[in-house]
């Protein structure tokens, strides 16, 4: 039978562990298929989605397969509770946009973290996934952590005037999430939680001056480019936790 703790983890561990390549020992099993939600369009966040996708189905002979549905299966607000309930098998979420759900796991949405580079990025996240206080809080949603996104640093593109002084943040409308949402705020700025999908139309419409993102590959992936005047390179906030997360009894 297939299971998350069983071949299929060690076969996915392994491939994911050794690269492309690597031998993996062949899984046998029933005919089974997961949902995995995630939101946006297909770009290097979900990458990893459509190589685990590859993996298990080619490992399985097909007998495993994956839907990944693109904001089809909900909205990045309610992924969590989908999960819960059974709903999907697999989702990606962003702690912050539902801080409330999942407080303990917002320590890694804390602004401004000593994480000095990608690889000790990975390494504490790897260790607050094996802590028992987020197994647990996961384990509430019916939900257990199997891997990272790692995003890289927030920056923010804006329109208007741009700041070259703390200052100048002082009541800019910013789309600020988690932490970062925070330090904002306390920097004057007024933070607002908007999805991904709808930042492009809150900045087009004046809504919101500016919005962070990973940088630069976010910003690339939802266009805001195409209406910044104004974009920071040395900011650095902090980045947001979002993880694929399984549903335990999937």
């Amino acid at each position: 039978m297939f299971g998350v703790k069983g071949p299929i983890a060690l076969a996915l561990a392994g491939a994911l562990t050794l690269g492309a390549g690597a031998a993996v020992a062949a899984v046998d099993g029933p005919k089974v298929n997961w949902k995995l939600a995630t939101w946006g369009k297909p770009r290097a966040y979900t990458k990893g989605l459509e190589t685990i996708k590859e993996i298990v189905e080619k490992e399985t002979n097909g007998a495993f397969t994956i839907t990944i549905g693109y904001e089809s299966f909900g909205g990045p607000k309610e992924l969590l509770d989908l999960i819960k309930v059974g709903a999907l098998d697999a989702s990606t979420m962003c702690s912050s946009y539902h801080p409330e759900k999942t407080p303990a796991y917002g320590v890694l949405d804390l602004p401004f973290l000593p994480i000095a580079d990608l690889d000790v990025q990975q390494q504490v996240h790897d260790a607050v996934h094996k802590h028992p206080a987020i197994l647990a809080e996961f384990a509430g949603w019916n939900a257990m952590p199997f891997i990272s996104g790692l995003l890289p640093q927030y920056e923010f593109i804006g329109r208007g005037k741009p700041p070259k002084t703390i200052a100048d943040f002082d009541g800019m409308r910013v789309r600020a999430i988690g932490g970062i949402g925070g330090a904002m705020k306390a920097l004057g700025a007024v933070p607002t939680s908007v999805d991904a999908t709808e930042v492009y139309t809150s900045m087009e419409r004046g809504t919101v001056d500016a919005a962070s993102f990973p940088s630069t590959y976010a910003h690339g992936s939802y266009k805001t480019y195409e209406i910044g005047k104004w974009f920071t390179t040395n900011l650095s906030p902090g980045t947001q936790a979002c993880p694929l997360i399984f549903n335990i009894d999937s």
